[in-house]
């Protein structure tokens, strides 16, 4: 209900900085450094919004309908406000394509590999060669 609009706004707004569905793929190493890019700008982004989120004025209001699961879901990883939603999930992740002015199948992998990992950090199971979800379930015992 929410990412739909969001992304029907900013369309045209990632066409300023070029065209998401040019003729040309970019290069694997182009990719990859869109990949760091893109993962900086998120980590960064995401860590403020979480921690403001978790100041009282905003917890009580937003972001405790996330942490209303204590049990790891995996399905729950995207379980939250509206707000929380935008402001946490989605601009994070939607900033670092747009600065780029990336191509829609850099998107596209960004995005997926985005929501599998948020995914596995909320499964509660510690897979071989992932990180472990063990310190994301005790956040959400807090």
């Amino acid at each position: 209900m929410i990412s739909l609009p969001m992304m029907l706004v900013l369309y045209p707004i990632h066409k300023l900085w070029g065209d998401p569905c040019r003729r040309e793929l970019p290069t694997f190493h182009w990719f990859l450094l869109e990949l760091a890019i893109f993962t900086l700008i998120e980590e960064v982004m995401f860590y403020y919004s979480h921690r403001l989120l978790h100041h009282p004025t905003f917890y009580k209001k937003i972001h405790k309908k996330h942490h209303e699961w204590t049990a790891p879901i995996g399905v729950i990883s995207l379980y939250a406000h509206p707000v929380e939603h935008v402001v946490s999930n989605m601009l994070p992740a939607i900033v670092g394509p747009l600065v780029m002015g990336s191509h829609l199948t850099s998107i596209t992998m960004w995005f997926s590999l985005a929501l599998i990992i948020t995914t596995i950090s909320h499964c509660g199971y510690h897979l071989p060669f992932l990180p472990s979800p063990e310190f994301h379930d005790y956040h959400h015992l807090k």
